[in-house]
């Protein structure tokens, strides 16, 4: 069997998504509320007038965040498709087991500068989506428009952010657009119930406890990014597969 194929998908399948999942509600916890609590707050006040019921803010939160993981599909499904080209350009197991190299060195990278080891939030800072979603953002944050709603979860999703980027470039290893789209899909609902919490004001974390979930969320990182690279040696043949049963570990 081909354990090289399809690092996201195939016969470790439940190992990677849980993975990308158990990422997701970590670093939503330990970053997103940090990074995104400012808009989400933002957004849900503006979206309930004092005195409103807090039931008011269902509709406005669920289109928010459809559009947020809508834009991480995206992404997804981008990645995925940059890394099925790659392979079809080259001999595919050869192609199959660089990209899987190439993208577990760049998770090992962003998951060391998640644990605040590498400046990797501000290499992403200075894209040009660090300027232009903003502006998106501020235009629509107090409208109660559906579309503007929407429109607002998806321009967040595409900030620049070290954890999504993470998650997004391994889903390029995966080689196929579907399966990216769907980890990306998997990864957008970890983070979401941390988010809706926030909204409604359950998630006044300490700074100590945020930093705790932070930590194992760029562990997590990590250890997609050593999975990967030991995948790639493997697909070289520089290392032995290793396998339980069905699931395949790399």
């Amino acid at each position: 069997m081909d354990y090289c194929h399809t690092p996201i998908s195939g016969s470790g399948e439940s190992v990677q998504f849980a993975l990308v999942f158990l990422t997701g509600l970590t670093m939503s916890i330990g970053h997103c509320l940090g990074m995104c609590g400012p808009i989400v707050t933002t957004y849900a006040v503006a979206q309930r007038e004092p005195g409103e019921a807090r039931s008011r803010l269902l509709l406005p939160m669920a289109r928010y965040h459809l559009g947020r993981v809508l834009a991480y599909v995206i992404v997804g499904g981008l990645l995925g498709a940059i890394g099925a080209a790659a392979s079809v350009m080259g001999a595919a197991r050869t192609v199959e087991a660089a990209l899987s190299l190439l993208v577990g060195m760049l998770m090992l990278t962003l998951g060391i500068g998640l644990a605040g080891l590498l400046p990797t939030e501000t290499w992403l800072g200075r894209l040009p989506l660090a300027r232009a979603v903003p502006q998106a953002i501020a235009r629509s944050i107090r409208s109660r428009s559906a579309g503007r709603q929407f429109g607002l979860g998806l321009a967040n999703g595409f900030l620049p952010c070290g954890p999504v980027f993470a998650v997004g470039i391994s889903t390029a290893a995966s080689q196929h657009p579907l399966t990216g789209m769907a980890a990306m899909a998997v990864y957008g609902l970890g983070t979401v119930p941390a988010l809706i919490a926030l909204a409604f004001g359950a998630a006044a974390l300490p700074a100590a406890t945020r930093k705790s979930w932070h930590r194992v969320g760029s562990i997590l990182v990590v250890l997609i990014g050593v999975q990967l690279l030991l995948r790639g040696a493997a697909g070289l043949e520089l290392i032995p597969h290793a396998a339980v049963g069905p699931v395949v570990f790399w």
